[in-house]
């Protein structure tokens, strides 16, 4: 079984690396050996090596899971639109046009955003596949947020990447704001599929939150759930 980390970037190219589950395990056998009596250290350590399997990540780079057609996406919303929008696969009232809606393609900033899901009005993620097409038009047709351009119909931010223990990292992840033109074209034209994936990020800060205290079969857990953040090819 092979778990592939996809990288989309300069709206052209991309590169992939490929982690087979059985490297990562004989990671963790070697760092068992080390008998490292931190577990918390010993997690992040797991971390640094996997990361370093994957080159020095740029500055600002956008990060996704994706195919020839498609880039995936994540969103936040309260239980009466997700349940809507997953019934009708495109967004329906309760959603409003009239309000900028950020897409975000990094789980991981999607899980500090919400809180792994907890946050009021942000209790469920939606995993929603758009056309590239409609994402390579949102980004030629936006302007910085820091610019403050009224008549842009996107605006792009980066802030900083988190890693599993939502801690900042030393790159930056996209955030896309649609508005106006923009967000008919996003819910009309551009969304291929929505899918609820609210119990994977769940299930994903429950077992890192019990790295912390619950040290049977942590490893097991814990590896189950960072190759969730992987994209099963």
């Amino acid at each position: 079984m092979l778990f592939e980390c996809s990288i989309f970037a300069n709206f052209s190219s991309h590169r992939s690396h490929r982690i087979s589950d059985s490297y990562i395990l004989n990671l963790v056998k070697s760092l068992e050996a080390l008998n490292i009596s931190n577990l918390i250290l010993s997690q992040r350590v797991l971390i640094n090596i996997i990361m370093s399997v994957v080159e020095e990540t740029p500055f600002r780079q956008i990060r996704a899971k994706f195919n020839s057609d498609t880039v995936t996406v994540y969103q936040a919303y309260s239980p009466q639109i997700a349940d809507a929008a997953i019934v009708a696969q495109k967004f329906v009232p309760p959603f409003k046009f009239s309000r900028m809606t950020w897409i975000k393609p990094s789980f991981l900033w999607m899980a500090y955003r919400s809180g792994w899901a907890t946050k009021p009005g942000q209790e469920r993620i939606l995993a929603i596949e758009i056309t590239r097409d409609g994402f390579e038009w949102a980004l030629r047709n936006s302007s910085l947020s820091c610019d403050n351009n009224k008549a842009a119909p996107v605006r792009v931010q980066w802030d900083p990447e988190r890693d599993l223990f939502l801690n900042r990292l030393n790159y930056r992840s996209i955030q896309i704001g649609l508005g106006g033109e923009a967000v008919h074209r996003y819910v009309n034209e551009w969304i291929v599929s929505m899918k609820d994936v609210t119990a994977i990020m769940r299930q994903c800060g429950e077992n890192v939150q019990s790295a912390n205290c619950d040290t049977q079969n942590v490893y097991h857990s814990f590896l189950l759930k960072l190759l969730t953040l992987c994209h099963k090819k």
